[in-house]
């Protein structure tokens, strides 16, 4: 054992470090909801009236809720007005996830709250993210899991010096602050090209004479195209269960376009045009809209391609990168034609195939892919930083909480 700590029930911590329940270092209380067809618990109301749905769709802090209710109805229901500060952490369906009140709330019975006693309110907060697993174990129910006040007072945890809880949660905020800024980037950025894209898709560059289209005015010396005439839309293989190999070559499926790492493989021989190579433009036809289905350009390893995909085998004249963004801007347009439910969709090869873009000239169509594709790159690079930055904050948390690094205070 190193010196200097002292073997628990979570391992070994600094000896001056304690092990409490959180029921004695806060005060756990309950929320509730006034009546839905009492309308003077309603009307008007000035009272914040948290939900998981608030908890779950907000940062580290909590200023404003969907839901009011009024001074009636706080008293009469079991809703309880908690002062700032107060840590509220989800407890029923979705359990775990959290953020700290900056200013007086009531809750639903869907949240628990913990006001603090001898506890710091940011340590505690980083505590419970980093206990969250934990907390879903504990949690039953037949129809949704809930866990009681009673179950989460009784959880123990390890508690070091006041000075040492607000250095600790000081750091952890400081990356916090570093992600938040990062996602700022990262969606100003998004905003951005979305503008740009609508512009330099239907405008060009540096035209000053314009004609009305079945597409929209665009450039006089622009042409507008059917998706037929831009390329050949090749559907991916059909493969069988009894085709999954544990080795061999990727078979890529919708679920690889949206990021996961996690593939079935092909052991045999293939026609060549089922051969999927990175880089290459993919077409989801038939997918969930706003995520999987439309456009993607393969940024994975070579591989095979499943059915529900095209792969677009670009025609002379047309520019790999512009069609990507040209069918980018169009997607929403070709899911309002697609059939399917409000999540998923699809669409047949012949429809897809009629639907018509603008095109100017190989080298115009080359330099707006270069532009747009710039903001992609700028885009990526900040996401490869979140990501780093969200590897960073799970490390420490898990060494900074239970002490294995140890912070200096005065």
């Amino acid at each position: 054992m190193r010196e200097g700590y002292k073997k628990t029930e979570f391992g070994e911590i600094p000896v001056e470090w304690e092990i409490k329940k959180i029921g004695d270092v806060t005060n756990i209380i309950n929320g509730g909801t006034p009546n839905t067809k009492v309308s003077m618990y309603w009307e008007n109301g000035t009272i914040h009236w948290a939900t998981p749905t608030d908890i779950t769709s907000t940062k580290k802090y909590i200023n404003t809720t969907e839901k009011y209710i009024t001074n009636n109805g706080l008293k009469n229901s079991s809703a309880n007005l908690l002062p700032t500060g107060s840590v509220l952490m989800t407890s029923r369906a979705t359990i775990g996830e959290c953020c700290i009140n900056t200013v007086p709330m009531s809750t639903n019975q869907g949240i628990k709250a913990f006001v603090c006693k001898d506890i710091y309110n940011e340590f505690l907060y980083y505590l419970v993210l980093k206990m969250k697993d934990k907390l879903i174990k504990l949690a039953g129910g037949s129809t949704f899991l809930e866990i009681s006040k009673t179950a989460i007072g009784s959880i123990l945890i390890p508690i070091p010096s006041q000075k040492e809880q607000q250095k600790i949660a000081e750091i952890l905020s400081t990356v916090d602050e570093l992600i938040e800024q990062t996602d700022t980037l990262i969606e100003k950025t998004k905003e951005l090209k979305k503008g740009l894209m609508q512009r330099l898709l239907t405008k060009g560059i540096g035209h000053t004479d314009f004609k009305k289209t079945e597409v929209g005015e665009i450039p006089v010396e622009w042409e507008v195209k059917e998706l037929v005439q831009c390329g050949e839309f090749i559907n991916g293989k059909a493969f069988k269960p009894s085709d999954w190999s544990n080795e061999g070559i990727p078979i890529i499926r919708i679920q690889n376009l949206n990021g996961s790492d996690e593939f079935n493989y092909f052991k045999g021989e293939i026609e060549e045009k089922y051969y999927i190579k990175p880089y290459d433009l993919l077409f989801s036809w038939s997918g969930s809209r706003g995520t999987s289905f439309g456009p993607h350009i393969w940024r994975g390893t070579e591989g095979v391609l499943n059915q529900h995909i095209f792969k677009v085998k670009i025609n002379e004249g047309i520019d790999k990168t512009y069609l990507y963004y040209a069918l980018k801007i169009i997607t929403e347009r070709i899911e309002q034609n697609a059939h399917g439910s409000a999540g998923l969709v699809h669409i047949t090869k012949k429809s897809l195939e009629s639907f018509k873009v603008p095109i100017p000239s190989l080298v115009e169509q080359k330099k707006i892919g270069t532009i747009i594709n710039e903001f992609d790159e700028q885009i990526m690079q900040y996401k490869h930083k979140f990501d780093k930055l969200c590897i960073l904050k799970r490390g420490l948390m898990q060494k900074l909480l239970t002490g294995k690094i140890r912070v200096k205070v005065s």
